[in-house]
């Protein structure tokens, strides 16, 4: 099997270091293991195991939430500090990285990164922007640090819009934040919408959108799967779609998942939106113990997935769906 070059659109290190697992990024963490809580913890990701597995990027997220070992929480204000301390310990990375890891946030550090060996691209994306204010004055701080992929909503409502669990759609401090996204050429990610807020943004925003996890609803009817005409709008948009790794997306029964039920998604949406709109987004470190797909579970074992899409795939179309569409997807969101 042909070791590919491989970028993940959703990885949520900071969360799952700094709220869950306490883990040091640096050394290859056993899987279930924790410094904060007694019993097992998902800790999926690792500068060793994702460079092992060939992986040049990940997207990671910020998600400014705190959690109790039960529930996470947050609110507005709490919200806007943790976003700045989850961005800062992605920098924080970078800097005790030893080069290792490189925080992109121009054209010049994409090009540094696919021609640089033993380095770690970090793309910044925020999920959840509870932490922006309404009236948007935080935002080019954000953007100064890095930030450069915004999904407005999370699974609950806020201030611009509708999440996943409601029907609301974008309010009018949402209508402002695209505005201000496109002005400064943040990407939109599409995941955690409900079906009325993804068809406003859709309708307004003319920037780059992504949708970075997610599964098709036609296999598994869950509420953070897309329909068909979902997809079909974001082929129109030349968006990338990650298909997710998370089992209750991937399987109505949550513990039967397996790495063919991710293939089976993937074929899906590329039969919908074609291969160039197709990719991997596997929400590692954003799921929680026990649930995780045998086989595909950890940022180690992406050689189980990639095996069987090659069996369907020639050598070009495996280049488009392990990198080839996020790379030029990402030279459109740094274009200086």
């Amino acid at each position: 099997m042909k070791k590919h070059m491989i970028i993940d659109s959703h990885q949520d290190i900071s969360f799952n270091t700094l709220h869950v697992t306490g883990k040091d990024f640096f050394m290859e963490n056993q899987f279930d293991a924790s410094q904060i809580f007694s019993e097992k913890q998902l800790n999926q990701v690792d500068y060793v195991r994702l460079a092992g597995s060939g992986v040049k990027i990940v997207y990671g997220v910020t998600f400014p939430y705190s959690f109790d070992g039960k529930d996470i929480h947050s609110d507005p204000e709490f919200a806007q500090q943790e976003t700045i301390r989850q961005l800062d310990f992605y920098h924080g990375l970078a800097e005790k990285s030893d080069g290792k890891i490189k925080i992109i946030t121009s054209k010049q550090d994409l090009d540094f990164v696919f021609t640089t060996d033993g380095v770690l691209g970090i793309v910044l994306l925020l999920e959840d922007a509870l932490g922006i204010a309404a009236d948007l004055s935080n935002l080019e701080q954000l953007y100064k640090k890095g930030l450069r992929i915004i999904g407005p909503v999370w699974n609950r409502d806020n201030h611009f819009g509708g999440g996943t669990l409601s029907a609301n759609g974008l309010l009018p401090a949402g209508e402002h934040l695209l505005k201000k996204m496109e002005s400064l050429g943040i990407a939109l990610d599409t995941a955690h919408m409900n079906e009325t807020m993804f068809y406003d943004c859709l309708r307004l925003f003319n920037g780059v959108v992504i949708n970075s996890h997610t599964c098709a609803h036609m296999l598994n009817p869950h509420v953070r799967n897309l329909k068909d005409d979902q997809f079909a709008l974001l082929a129109e948009k030349d968006a990338v779609i990650g298909v997710a790794f998370v089992p209750e997306f991937l399987n109505p029964v949550g513990t039967d998942a397996s790495v063919r039920d991710i293939v089976a998604h993937i074929e899906h949406v590329i039969s919908l939106c074609g291969i160039d709109h197709v990719a991997l987004g596997s929400d590692f470190d954003g799921m929680s113990w026990p649930k995780f797909v045998p086989d595909a579970g950890h940022a180690g074992e992406y050689h189980n997935l990639i095996a069987l899409l090659e069996e369907k795939h020639t050598d070009d179309e495996m280049i488009q769906l392990t990198h080839g569409n996020w790379q030029k997807l990402l030279y459109r969101i740094f274009r200086d």
